[in-house]
């Protein structure tokens, strides 16, 4: 799993969300592969927010987390053959650095 490993940090946490429950029943093979890769997968969960995206997407709050969410970006293009999923940092202060989200998108 290298192309998930730029520079896995010691904090690293993923947090896997889908809109629909459609989108869920990717949550345990995701979760495996993210775990396998080094990752510590916090939660799941589907959810139902106006302020998500259609498509998925990898949301990450720090700036130094961009180079990690790119790659899982990159990983999660090839894994779900959407060549559109990008990385989009979002802010919010709250949020310690090494925090990821994998929007699976509704």
């Amino acid at each position: 799993m290298r192309l998930l490993d730029p520079r896995i940090r010691e904090n690293e946490r993923i947090f896997l969300l889908a809109g629909t429950a459609e989108k869920a029943f990717r949550f345990s093979e995701l979760e495996e592969t993210m775990a396998t890769a080094g990752f510590n997968v916090i939660g799941k969960k589907t959810l139902n927010d106006e302020g998500r995206p259609d498509q998925p997407e990898i949301r990450y709050f720090n700036n130094p987390d961009k180079e990690q969410a790119e790659a899982i970006a990159k990983f999660m293009r090839l894994r779900l053959s959407n060549p559109v999923i990008e990385a989009r940092q979002y802010n919010d202060p709250s949020v310690r650095p090494g925090y990821i989200e994998i929007w699976l998108g509704r």
